[in-house]
Protein backbone atom coordinates (compact mmCIF):
# COMPACT_ATOMS: atom_id res chain seq x y z
CA UNK A 1 0.00 0.00 0.00
CA UNK A 2 2.87 2.38 0.76
CA UNK A 3 4.04 2.12 -2.85
CA UNK A 4 1.09 4.36 -3.82
CA UNK A 5 2.19 7.31 -1.68
CA UNK A 6 2.62 10.31 -4.00
CA UNK A 7 0.76 8.68 -6.92
CA UNK A 8 -2.20 10.31 -8.65
CA UNK A 9 -5.50 8.59 -7.83
CA UNK A 10 -6.14 8.11 -11.57
CA UNK A 11 -3.12 5.80 -11.70
CA UNK A 12 -4.51 3.73 -8.81
CA UNK A 13 -7.90 3.45 -10.50
CA UNK A 14 -6.32 2.36 -13.77
CA UNK A 15 -4.63 -0.54 -11.94
CA UNK A 16 -7.23 -1.43 -9.28
CA UNK A 17 -10.44 -0.45 -11.03
CA UNK A 18 -13.07 1.90 -9.71
CA UNK A 19 -13.38 2.10 -5.92
CA UNK A 20 -16.33 0.51 -4.17
CA UNK A 21 -16.93 3.60 -2.03
CA UNK A 22 -15.79 7.18 -1.52
CA UNK A 23 -16.25 9.32 1.55
CA UNK A 24 -15.35 12.79 2.67
CA UNK A 25 -14.21 13.28 6.25
CA UNK A 26 -13.21 16.72 7.50
CA UNK A 27 -12.45 17.90 3.98
CA UNK A 28 -10.37 14.84 3.08
CA UNK A 29 -11.43 12.35 0.41
CA UNK A 30 -10.93 8.65 1.10
CA UNK A 31 -11.47 5.93 -1.50
CA UNK A 32 -12.25 2.33 -0.50
CA UNK A 33 -11.80 -0.95 -2.37
CA UNK A 34 -13.38 -4.06 -0.84
CA UNK A 35 -12.50 -7.68 -1.48
CA UNK A 36 -14.41 -10.64 -0.10
CA UNK A 37 -13.76 -14.33 -0.63
CA UNK A 38 -15.42 -17.55 0.46
CA UNK A 39 -13.67 -20.91 0.44
CA UNK A 40 -15.14 -24.34 1.04
CA UNK A 41 -12.96 -26.07 3.59
CA UNK A 42 -12.49 -29.84 3.44
CA UNK A 43 -13.97 -32.11 6.06
CA UNK A 44 -12.04 -34.97 7.62
CA UNK A 45 -13.55 -38.28 8.74
CA UNK A 46 -11.82 -40.78 10.98
CA UNK A 47 -13.14 -44.14 12.06
CA UNK A 48 -12.57 -47.05 14.38
CA UNK A 49 -13.76 -50.61 13.99
CA UNK A 50 -14.78 -52.74 16.94
CA UNK A 51 -15.30 -56.42 16.35
CA UNK A 52 -17.65 -58.25 18.68
CA UNK A 53 -18.08 -61.86 17.80
CA UNK A 54 -18.71 -62.11 14.07
CA UNK A 55 -19.91 -58.51 13.75
CA UNK A 56 -17.79 -55.45 12.98
CA UNK A 57 -19.02 -52.06 14.19
CA UNK A 58 -17.72 -48.91 12.53
CA UNK A 59 -17.72 -45.64 14.50
CA UNK A 60 -16.88 -42.50 12.56
CA UNK A 61 -16.28 -38.88 13.51
CA UNK A 62 -16.32 -36.05 10.97
CA UNK A 63 -14.77 -32.67 11.73
CA UNK A 64 -13.96 -29.52 9.83
CA UNK A 65 -15.64 -28.52 6.64
CA UNK A 66 -17.84 -25.53 6.18
CA UNK A 67 -17.19 -22.19 4.54
CA UNK A 68 -14.39 -19.81 5.49
CA UNK A 69 -15.12 -16.16 4.70
CA UNK A 70 -12.53 -13.43 4.34
CA UNK A 71 -12.64 -9.72 3.66
CA UNK A 72 -10.20 -6.88 3.18
CA UNK A 73 -10.81 -3.16 2.73
CA UNK A 74 -8.09 -1.03 1.14
CA UNK A 75 -8.40 2.70 1.78
CA UNK A 76 -6.46 5.53 0.16
CA UNK A 77 -6.60 9.18 1.22
CA UNK A 78 -5.94 11.87 -1.39
CA UNK A 79 -5.14 15.56 -1.06
CA UNK A 80 -6.79 18.44 -2.94
CA UNK A 81 -4.63 17.65 -6.00
CA UNK A 82 -5.86 14.00 -6.06
CA UNK A 83 -2.46 12.70 -4.93
CA UNK A 84 -2.36 9.74 -2.52
CA UNK A 85 -1.15 10.93 0.90
CA UNK A 86 -2.22 8.06 3.14
CA UNK A 87 -3.26 4.43 3.11
CA UNK A 88 -4.55 1.71 5.36
CA UNK A 89 -6.18 -1.69 5.18
CA UNK A 90 -8.22 -3.78 7.54
CA UNK A 91 -9.86 -7.17 7.58
CA UNK A 92 -9.14 -10.85 8.11
CA UNK A 93 -8.00 -11.50 4.53
CA UNK A 94 -5.46 -8.79 3.81
CA UNK A 95 -1.96 -9.56 2.54
CA UNK A 96 0.72 -10.08 5.15
CA UNK A 97 3.58 -10.55 2.70
CA UNK A 98 4.35 -10.09 -0.98
CA UNK A 99 3.10 -13.52 -2.05
CA UNK A 100 1.21 -14.80 -5.06
CA UNK A 101 -2.26 -15.01 -3.54
CA UNK A 102 -4.02 -12.48 -5.73
CA UNK A 103 -2.39 -9.45 -4.13
CA UNK A 104 0.36 -8.79 -6.67
CA UNK A 105 -1.68 -6.09 -8.41
CA UNK A 106 -2.00 -4.11 -5.14
CA UNK A 107 1.57 -2.86 -5.41
CA UNK A 108 2.27 0.08 -7.69
CA UNK A 109 3.87 -0.89 -10.98
CA UNK A 110 6.94 1.29 -11.47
Amino acid sequence: MESWSGAPIDEVISQWGYPDAQQEIMGKIIYHWDRTVAMNMPASTTGTINVIGNTAYLNTTTSGGGVMRGACRRSLEVNSKNIVVGSQWKGNNCPFADVAMGYQHWERKQ
